[in-house]
């Protein structure tokens, strides 16, 4: 006997990676051959060359096994996969040519789609006021970050600060990033500080405009 539970030992089919691999096994080779792949797998007892032998595929193995399937057109999926299994019994089992590179790509593929799920769930309304590392702080107008809201407030008078890396970024931006770590939501004392500031800057900017036009049609009707 090979002992154990199979379902107990297969529970990582259900990672994104191999619900992946399966998808593509089922797209080339169809429902009945995977069908045939994910029981041959959970069997755990085998009979190749003459030889019987128990092996339980590990994750390393079936990941190697499915995109072994994948990436060449078996005729006999089911014997192939018998030989594979006794390579893996034996300790032979490894990725050949490109097969690596494959898995790491499909990895790739669904680390970003999951970033990008995540990112989309994510609600920035105008307003908000967000964060960096360096303690930044950027206010949401009009779904575009505004680094400079701080500039005045943090420096004597007119010192210029950096705006920082997300000034002028859009909101859409700010999302992956949030989802990533580099951006996280003030808490609502900021937020409340950084908005008034905001509000006294955009004031004073319109004040500053008007002014110089004024003296600008000043300056042309005394012509």
């Amino acid at each position: 006997g090979c002992g154990g539970k199979a379902d107990e030992k297969f529970t990582f089919l259900e990672k994104p990676l191999f619900a992946e691999l399966l998808r593509r096994l089922n797209r080339k080779y169809g429902k009945g051959t995977m069908r045939t792949v994910l029981g041959l797998l959970k069997r755990g007892h085998y009979r190749y060359d003459g030889v019987n032998f128990c092996h339980w595929a590990d994750e390393e193995d079936v990941t190697i096994m499915l995109v072994s399937l994948l990436s060449q057109r078996v005729n006999a999926p089911g014997k192939y996969l018998e030989a594979l299994l006794y390579r893996a019994h034996c300790g032979e089992l490894t990725y050949l040519g490109d097969q690596h590179a494959q898995v790491q790509a499909i990895r790739k593929q669904l680390a970003d789609k999951a970033l990008q799920e995540q990112a989309a769930a994510v609600q920035i309304t105008d307003g908000t006021v967000l964060l960096d590392d360096y303690g930044r702080a950027y206010y949401v107008a009009e779904q575009w970050l505004d680094g400079e809201t701080l500039v005045r407030s943090q420096g004597s008078g007119r010192t210029r600060i950096s705006p920082g890396y997300w000034h002028g970024r859009s909101a859409d931006e700010a999302k992956l990033a949030i989802v990533q770590g580099k951006l996280w939501f003030a808490d609502e004392t900021t937020t409340q500080r950084i908005a008034t500031v905001y509000q006294n800057k955009r004031t004073e900017e319109d004040t500053e405009a008007l002014e110089f036009y004024r003296n600008l049609e000043a300056g042309n009707s005394g012509d």
